[in-house]
């Protein structure tokens, strides 16, 4: 078993490389961590920062993979769907750029402009049925649960709100 002091030094470390951008350093340090402990959510965030940090599309991509993964063991986390959002718009991805972006949006509280940023994403004619698809369901999602939360008392929605 791990030293968790000794996993926060290494974090700490990488975070000193980037910081003096030795990011080669800081990516090999992290791809370690990540390796040993592939769920760790400051290792996955210090690890695609890392791999982002130079703009380079294969590994930004590489962040965005990894992100992604992490979006289903942590669904609740803006940060994570808006580091998600620029690992893939960095890749080329901009469909699931702009599914992560709306999903912060959402995440923060701010789902107009979820709904306004998927809406956008909707009508891109370059997505493909899969993607449209996925775009699609969310947006249903997001005006169903908004058109819900305008029939319910103003004091109820704040303190559901609260609770995500």
């Amino acid at each position: 078993e791990a030293d968790p002091y000794e996993v926060t030094y290494q974090l700490q470390l990488a975070e000193l490389d980037l910081a003096q951008a030795d990011v080669d350093s800081a990516t090999a340090r992290l791809a370690g961590l990540h390796q040993d402990f592939p769920g760790n959510h400051a290792i996955v965030m210090s690890y695609a920062e890392a791999l982002i940090h130079d703009e380079v599309p294969e590994q930004s991509a590489q962040a965005a993979e990894i992100l992604r993964r992490q979006t289903l063991k942590r669904a609740n986390d803006p940060s994570l769907y808006a580091l998600y959002a620029r690992a893939a718009n960095l890749a080329g991805d901009i469909v699931r750029s702009g599914e992560a972006l709306a999903e912060s949006y959402y995440q923060r509280g701010d789902t107009v402009d979820a709904i306004e940023q998927l809406e956008r994403l909707a009508k891109d004619p370059a997505l493909d049925y899969y993607q449209r698809s996925r775009v699609e369901a969310r947006l249903l999602e997001m005006r169903l649960e908004t058109e819900e939360g305008l029939e319910e008392p103003e004091e109820e929605r704040t303190a559901r709100n609260r609770h995500r």
